[in-house]
């Protein structure tokens, strides 16, 4: 990823950032950025590892530390219209979920599989 790149995130993530490491969000601004393009409910996404390292500046070297920090991702949770001025979307007040809804990575670590909770998806 480059400086001109964007990632489109809902509100709830970005005020739920400042409980992420910037390691944290660098990986989790790059698994969006990478499944935007397909991003639909019940979807998986794969991404080679080397692609996800590059993007986030890690080396192979940090292999994993990068694995255990993007599987910490599913335990990080968001609450979506915490401040209640999404008035289109009321009837998810109460809604929260993890930042993935599930992530793996194959037995020899070169790819990544992760999903993104319907929720995120919808809005």
């Amino acid at each position: 990823m480059t400086g001109s790149l964007s990632v489109i995130k809902h509100s709830a993530t970005i005020h739920m950032a400042n409980t992420l490491t910037v390691s944290e969000r660098k990986i989790y601004n790059a698994l969006l950025y990478y499944a935007r393009p397909k991003l639909a409910r019940g979807v998986d996404h794969v991404i080679r590892t080397s692609t996800l390292e590059a993007a986030v500046g890690f080396t192979p070297n940090n292999r994993p530390y990068l694995i255990e920090l993007t599987e910490g991702l599913r335990e990080k949770s968001v609450r979506y219209n915490i401040f209640g001025k999404d008035k289109r979307h009321a009837e998810v007040w109460r809604i929260s979920s993890g930042l993935l809804a599930e992530v793996g990575f194959t037995l020899n670590n070169s790819c990544c599989r992760c999903s993104f909770p319907n929720t995120l998806v919808d809005l």
